[in-house]
């Protein structure tokens, strides 16, 4: 072995978790490489995203070189740690009684590679999530390779996705949907557990979020002229917002149900290009919300959170078709041994869940575009009732982009009897 180079570390200066550390990396890639004699020589930990981008966790890029027994020359290496708010007591008790993180954890531990192995026993693997390195429960942390060095990107979050870039991820979105219904079917207990979605009955964590949002939605549209009336019925609406959303997310027996991804918008969806920069591929990421339900409810947040403005409103008919086809191809293929619905009978869940399609636009997709509050966008301002939440919604509710948004949409839902106190 050539003789040790010496050693180089670049660890930035940012709140970064104290315990990423080369001995830490080191030790994870002697156990994932199988190799006691792996050593790394060089190191760069820093901060992977802003605020903004992800609130309920901390992403921390790891690039190291490093020489190993079984290669000559040094190699090279870049991962992701993404672990949990360590740095806000109010935030880490919060996110512990959701358990978001034991539930990704398992996600990438025990379920992906059963739903790899369903696939792969019908031909029908492909990647849908990032391969993993380490899952840490001490620490409540998982080690990613990074995306990024295999030329996948992040599309732009306040812009949104067109419809090849939609339609790529509903593809995806059909194929784990489907490998996770024949899951639940061989092995119903696997997603017993699955309760805890953003607007489950099993956790009140969020309800001061949605019930807080959706007054500082209702005061900023009441602010804008001939929208009067949505505002009014926006007010009225806050006593029965929460138990209509709890509906929307009742699992229903009769109904074909998955394991949802729970939080599926542009920043959890990495993309990769050609060299004519055509897409070719997307991977999903970010499994913290999911839980067993109707497929439907991850097509009201994506297509209300995530799409062009234009998609939103002439689209989703046309993307609603694409997903069932993808996914009823899908559990064919696979043998599902339940009842496959009829694309009318998906419209009809469709529509039976839609209520979550005006939160999703009117209570989530405000934060995901907000560029002019950053500096306090994290957890604690979503889910706190102090002085400065209220002013990180305020500002939120203050964006001019958010405004037209909701001018484009309210007489939709409307119309549509989704303001209405009873429905």
């Amino acid at each position: 072995m050539p003789g040790k180079e010496k050693l180089k570390s670049t660890i930035a200066h940012q709140p970064t978790p104290q315990w990423i550390s080369l001995e830490y990396v080191q030790k994870v890639l002697r156990n994932f490489f199988n190799d006691n004699d792996l050593e790394i020589v060089e190191i760069s930990i820093a901060p992977a995203s802003a605020k903004g981008d992800n609130y309920a966790s901390i992403m921390t890029r790891v690039r190291v070189k490093y020489r190993s027994s079984n290669q000559r020359n040094l190699q090279a290496g870049s991962y992701l740690i993404k672990s949990m708010v360590d740095y806000d007591e109010f935030v880490s008790e919060k996110l512990s009684d959701t358990a978001v993180f034991p539930r990704e954890m398992e996600i990438y531990s025990a379920i992906i590679p059963e739903l790899q192995k369903i696939l792969q026993s019908k031909s029908l693997d492909e990647e849908l999530a990032p391969a993993i390195m380490d899952v840490d429960y001490e620490r409540d942390s998982i080690m990613f390779e990074d995306l990024t060095a295999r030329s996948f990107v992040p599309a732009d979050r306040v812009k949104g996705l067109d419809m090849v870039h939609a339609k790529m991820v509903l593809r995806k979105l059909a194929k784990w949907h489907a490998a996770s219904a024949i899951l639940g079917s061989d092995k119903p207990e696997i997603f017993r557990s699955y309760d805890r979605g953003l607007m489950t009955r099993r956790s009140d964590v969020h309800v001061p979020f949605f019930t807080n949002s959706l007054r500082f939605c209702a005061s900023a549209v009441s602010k804008i002229q001939g929208y009067e009336k949505y505002a009014s019925k926006m007010f009225d609406l806050q006593t029965k917002l929460i138990e209509l959303g709890r509906r929307a997310f009742d699992c229903k027996d009769d109904s074909l149900n998955v394991c949802a991804h729970g939080d599926l918008w542009t920043s959890n969806v990495l993309f990769k290009y050609d060299g004519n920069k055509q897409l070719v591929d997307a991977i999903l990421i970010d499994f913290q919300n999911t839980f067993w339900g109707s497929p439907t409810l991850d097509l009201h947040y994506f297509f209300n959170t995530s799409l062009l403005d234009e998609l939103v409103l002439d689209g989703q008919d046309e993307l609603v078709q694409y997903y069932y086809v993808m996914l009823a191809e899908n559990l064919r293929s696979l043998e599902y041994k339940g009842k496959i619905p009829s694309l009318k009978e998906f419209w009809i869940d469709f529509m039976d869940t839609s209520f979550y399609g005006f939160v999703s636009a009117c209570l989530m997709k405000p934060y995901m575009i907000n560029e002019d509050a950053a500096a306090d966008a994290d957890m604690a301002a979503l889910l706190q009732e102090n002085e400065r939440a209220d002013n990180f919604k305020k500002a939120v509710y203050s964006n001019e982009r958010v405004h037209r948004y909701l001018k484009k949409l309210l007489p939709i839902f409307g119309r549509k009897g989704l303001l209405d106190l009873y429905q």
